[in-house]
């Protein structure tokens, strides 16, 4: 799983979110597999069932 960012340092930077959407493309990831393309509740969801599989501390 990952997430799509455009590592941004100002508003006008942004806009350069679409690289990243392109090397993602390129690469070959799903959006099945981009955080970003989720829903908020898919997201939660997400991140409910990945807490669950950490092991708990002693």
């Amino acid at each position: 799983m990952m997430s799509i960012n455009p590592d941004a340092h100002s508003i006008p930077e942004l806009d350069h979110m679409h690289w990243g959407v392109l090397m993602a493309r390129k690469g070959g990831v799903p959006a099945d597999r981009v955080l970003n393309v989720m829903t908020l509740a898919e997201i939660t969801r997400y991140l409910r069932q990945k807490r669950r599989s950490l092991p708990r501390a002693a």
